[in-house]
């Protein structure tokens, strides 16, 4: 924790271009030929090279571009600060903004190169090469060989269908990951220099595509470095660098050393590496789950709520417990200070003095609570002339002691017998704070005596009772400390922290918000329970959730928990609505054992440093584009808004995503499990295959295509009342007893063709080719209809129009191919009349005898899809 200021912002994509004018920098790096990727030549040079190992340092195993970075990395952290100035030729004043404008546009924006999104005909190649496409080149190839030229023609025909389908839907979704990536910004502090004469120093917010080398980064908890980083000054630092390590714990950075060479890369203090963060793209799924998805991306931005993985929509449709923090969720998240308090709940100037004081010198992440503290002051005219004072050190907040302090010192010439002449000042949580506390004010008398029992008890008693009334409450103690000299060591935090002077209670305001109580209504119409997970007071959650309509019969504290058993912490957290008082550590084990021991799928929303845990082990992470970094780094979805109705609306196009993707799986399998299984027996009956290779790939090839409207479908009002989960189990069961049905279909019809029309021999395959060709479409095309619904199709339910609009065409397109000319080239003949009188017949019986398999299923299994 703490604070940082950074200088040099080495991209992780690039190294900086750096002038050839300074002679340490060209000494030390050479300048980096940035390689645009040019298309398949220049990837398949680069796999050469990479492949006979050309670009390799001797004796190493780093490119020659790993190796410039190494080196670059190596000289900043060896540097003194001054030096480092020279290296990435800034100041300590930072760059002017003309000079960032330039350094932007000379390295281009701060993305990593492995997450920019692929261009068109980086798209167009990906759809070329694909297997069956390659499969069907390297056919019509031997075709034309061997002077089969309209097999040959037929083939291509289908490869340029495919790649022009695959292409286009490949684009589209991408351009809609691109879309939604650009509406989730992550902004970062860096200091700039103003001015053409008089400089001055400017701390300004820029997203962090906009970082360029050389920038002043200001870091607070929670945020992620937005490149490699060389450390100016820090306090208390801690990093996570999991993603690179592969460890789980944290590490240790400080910016008052100089490494030497010996210090492996990764065990560099002074300097601090990009936390990668999660980027959009679509998936590597089947053509119609990916579409699929993207489209629900899509209708989910539309209502503010932004995906950045696209398999969270899936858990999204599966959540059925959400957790959730009050601040900002339940509440306006806008805390309006309302009151003062010595110990004996009485107006006292100097509680606030001092409380304003805390807000007004810490440096560390600034909270809520703080904004409201300075607003009271300022826009009631008091002056606390803070000017007369400096700060002399800073223990920041954390989520374990959940309190901050900041050790003042007045300013010599402001020095009199009425002044301390060093103090700290310490505000939190009421029992926090209190447990530090030895003695108490009576602000009134100006007298300090030892702090009871009964004085404890009484305070706290207040403090229940301010919470019981829907306030907010923390603490201020002080303490009086001696001047030190250089030569006394500083006191460890725990010690400074200790005997302080209880002084009083700052009460706030936080109004619950009125959509939250339609919001969680309508979560719990569709099977999602919430609960309140919080670090704040038992009684105050108590109160805001009665307000917005959850059950507070069952609830518990974080200390409480400490206590209790793993059996009984399963229990309890179980049936606990409300949990209080909760560290981060606590909120990830309640959500993993919600996960684990109640078999629950858990979306946890949280915007703060203290979620992040929590939000990484949930199956739905969600967070609020207001959030710390590191909590949208987590998040598997973004909300624009901090809003559940936001939510709501992205529970409903999960589910329908969810279901409509479930269709396209059971369904295809079922379809082609069916037609192998059937070509197997139809091949052992004849003496000759019931399809060629060209007349299977054309249905094949249609069935595909008319697939694609299922993302346009649409779901029954029961299934998206309930969540959703995928079955892994499940499948096999469905296939066992659906599978079986579209065989028994096409059995029939070789017994219906062997006969009724007396097809025996080999003169008569066009016409069984024919005849096998129609029914196989039509089967595939039909199944998606009886597989959609657990209703009867076409009587009691119907398909979205995109379904049905393409159900017909294709159906149309099969049955006519034999009358056409395309037919005769492919081995059809015509049909008589008689055999689509069979087909009606015989698909009445399909969805007769598959609508009695569909409830027999759901009879035994409780669930169709």
């Amino acid at each position: 924790m703490g604070w940082i200021k950074i200088p040099s912002i080495f991209t992780s994509n690039n190294l900086p271009k750096l002038p050839s004018s300074n002679p340490v920098q060209e000494n030390l790096v050479n300048k980096h030929d940035k390689q645009q990727d040019n298309g398949f030549p220049n990837s398949l040079f680069r796999f050469f090279r990479r492949l006979m190992s050309r670009n390799k340092i001797d004796g190493g195993s780093r490119t020659e571009a790993e190796e410039k970075v190494y080196s670059w990395l190596y000289a900043l952290a060896q540097s003194e600060k001054d030096i480092v100035f020279e290296y990435v030729r800034s100041t300590e004043r930072g760059l002017s903004f003309t000079e960032a404008e330039r350094r932007l546009r000379e390295n281009g924006p701060n993305i990593l190169m492995d997450y920019s999104f692929p261009s068109w005909w980086q798209l167009l190649w990906t759809a070329f090469f694909h297997p069956f496409n390659i499969i069907l080149i390297v056919l019509s190839i031997l075709s034309y060989i061997s002077s089969d030229f309209t097999n040959g023609g037929i083939m291509l025909f289908l490869v340029f269908i495919s790649v022009s389908l695959r292409f286009y839907q490949e684009y589209s979704s991408s351009k809609a990951a691109m879309k939604l990536s650009e509406l989730v910004r992550c902004p970062v502090k860096v200091q700039r220099c103003a001015g053409r004469i008089v400089q001055t120093e400017l701390v300004v917010q820029v997203d962090q595509r906009d970082i360029v080398p050389g920038d002043i980064v200001i870091f607070e908890p929670g945020d992620l470095f937005p490149g490699d980083v060389r450390l100016l000054s820090s306090k208390h630092l801690v990093v996570s660098q999991s993603s690179l390590t592969g460890e789980s714990g944290t590490t240790e950075k400080t910016s008052d050393i100089r490494e030497d060479a010996s210090t492996p890369l990764l065990d560099l203090k002074n300097i601090c590496f990009m936390v990668v963060a999660s980027a959009l793209t679509p998936q590597m799924l089947p053509l119609i789950v990916n579409t699929s998805l993207a489209k629900g991306a899509l209708a989910m931005a539309r209502d503010r709520c932004i995906v950045k993985s696209l398999t969270a929509i899936r858990d999204m449709g599966s959540m059925d417990i959400l957790c959730i923090d009050k601040t900002g969720t339940l509440t306006m998240d806008q805390a309006i200070m309302v009151g003062f308090l010595d110990s004996w709940g009485s107006a006292k100037e100097k509680v606030l003095r001092f409380a304003f004081l805390n807000s007004y010198f810490k440096t560390d992440q600034k909270y809520p609570l703080d904004d409201a503290i300075l607003g009271f002051v300022y826009t009631n005219g008091y002056r606390f002339q803070p000017s007369k004072l400096r700060k002399i050190d800073e223990i920041p907040f954390d989520f374990i002691r959940r309190r901050v302090s900041v050790i003042l010192e007045v300013e010599a010439e402001n020095r009199n017998h009425q002044f301390l002449d060093r103090f700290m000042v310490t505000k939190g949580a009421l029992e926090e704070v209190i447990k530090v506390c030895s003695f108490i004010e009576h602000v009134d008398k100006n007298e300090i005596s030892i702090l009871s029992p009964e004085d404890q008890q009484r305070i706290l008693s207040m403090g229940e009772e301010i919470s019981n009334e829907g306030l907010r409450v923390i603490a201020v103690a002080t303490k009086r400390l001696k001047t030190q000299t250089r030569k006394e060591s500083r006191p460890n935090d725990d010690t400074v922290e200790s005997d302080m002077v209880f002084l009083g209670l700052i009460t706030f305001f936080d109004p619950p918000k009125d959509s939250a109580k339609q919001a969680l209504w309508r979560l719990a119409e569709k099977g999602v329970k919430a609960k309140v997970l919080t670090g704040d007071s038992l009684y105050l959650a108590i109160k805001i959730c009665k307000e917005v309509g959850i059950r507070t019969t069952h609830v518990v504290t974080g200390p409480e928990l400490e206590l209790l058993q793993q059996d009984s912490f399963h229990e309890t957290v179980k049936r606990a609505t409300v949990l209080a008082r909760l560290t981060p550590t606590q909120k990830l084990r309640v959500v993993q054992s919600l996960q684990t021991a109640g078999n629950h799928v858990v979306g946890f929303l949280g915007d703060g440093v203290n979620d992040s845990l929590a939000l990484d082990a949930a199956n739905v992470g969600i967070s609020v584009d207001s959030g710390a970094s590191v909590a949208k780094d987590y998040a598997d979805i973004i909300l624009l808004e901090k809003d559940l109705n936001v939510l709501v609306a992205g529970v409903e196009h999960g589910r329908l995503t969810f279901g409509n993707t479930m269709k396209y799986i059971k369904m295809s399998v079922i379809a082609n499990l069916g037609s192998v299984i059937s070509l197997l027996i139809a091949t052992l009956c004849l003496k000759y295959e019931p399809l060629t290779p060209k007349q299977l790939l054309t249905q094949n090839f249609l069935y595909s295509v008319g697939q694609i409207a299922i993302p346009w479908d649409k779901m029954e009002e029961d299934y998206v009342k309930i969540p959703q989960r995928w079955s892994e189990k499940g499948l096999p069961m469905f296939i066992l007893w659906n599978g079986p049905v579209c065989t028994l279909c096409d059995v029939a019809t070789v017994m219906f063709l062997w006969f009724y029309y007396k097809i025996y021999s080999t003169t008569d395959i066009k016409f069984f080719h024919s005849a096998w060709f129609i029914e196989g479409l039509l089967m595939q095309t039909l199944i998606i209809h009886l597989i959609r619904t657990e209703k009867i199709p076409f009587i009691q339910e119907f398909a979205s129009w995109p379904v049905i609009c393409s159900t017909i065409v294709i159906s149309a397109i099969g049955i006519s191919i034999p009358f056409t000319l395309i037919g005769k080239v492919m081995g059809f003949v015509s049909l008589p009349l008689s055999y689509f009188g069979f087909l009606v017949v015989l698909f009445i019986g399909y969805f007769s005898i598959g609508q009695v398999v569909k409830r027999a299923y759901i009879l035994v299994y409780k669930r169709w899809l």
